[in-house]
């Protein structure tokens, strides 16, 4: 009777064994993948253009490329921070994002200071508030996005152009959806005159920071306000392939 118990426990220890190495030659695969990308990205930035770099460079390949060794991804980090610390300021601008982060929170104390002070005028019947807030939820994203990528030590110096244009393209966004529920609040009530704004304003700072749901909103407005038919659809899109 030990026999059988035995052999079943002995069976099990090798299968879990085995599920256990085989699940760490999976972590280790996806480690070296995912280490790949992010030392892609930071030849894309320059950080390997100085010929001890370089030589690093070559070093970290031929570590990642020995599938033998399991501490390969630990030693190729060891290389990769030896090449960020010989380039000095590169590790400010793309390692911890610096100037990126004190330019967004310039643009933050600017556009509280004017949000207070000239938060409560209004151009045309828009109250700039719209602008403002719409600013301020463009660099709430744009610094949620800031501290994933440098987390992850993946900031791209090709976001320049996106993290400048994050609190602009907010407050344009904070514009377009203000207007928008002002002009159903018209079509639904037949009053022109907004008792409470805080709706409103919590609108246009969810607007500049969440662009996919605001592009998806503007595309709503269009097709309601220019339905297209099904044979224009068909035509459109028989052109686009």
């Amino acid at each position: 009777m030990i026999f059988p118990y035995s052999l079943l426990i002995t069976f099990s220890f090798l299968v879990v064994v085995r599920l256990n190495i085989f699940g760490r030659i999976i972590l280790s695969e996806k480690e070296v993948k995912d280490f790949k990308e992010m030392l892609d990205i930071h030849v894309e930035n320059g950080l390997f253009k100085e010929c001890e770099n370089q030589r690093l460079l070559e070093e970290i390949y031929t570590i990642l490329d020995n599938s033998n060794d399991p501490h390969r991804v630990t030693k190729a980090l060891d290389k990769f921070r030896k090449a960020v610390q010989k380039a000095g300021r590169y590790r400010l601008v793309y390692i911890w994002g610096l100037p990126h982060l004190f330019y967004l929170l310039v643009i933050f104390f600017v556009v509280v200071f004017f949000s207070f002070k000239y938060g409560e005028h209004s151009i045309l019947n828009i109250p700039l508030w719209c602008l403002t807030l719409g600013a301020l939820g463009g660099i709430a994203q744009a610094l949620w996005w800031l501290w994933f990528q440098v987390d992850r030590s993946r900031v791209r110096y090709v976001w320049w152009a996106w993290f400048i244009s994050a609190p602009y393209i907010g407050s344009i966004f904070g514009l377009i959806a203000y207007l928008a529920f002002f002009a159903g609040f018209i079509v639904s009530t037949g009053s022109n005159v907004i008792a409470i704004d805080i709706f409103p304003k919590l609108l246009t700072i969810l607007a500049g920071y969440s662009w996919r749901w605001m592009t998806k909103l503007i595309e709503r407005i269009t097709e309601t306000l220019a339905p297209t038919s099904s044979h224009e659809a068909k035509v459109a899109g028989s052109g686009h392939q």
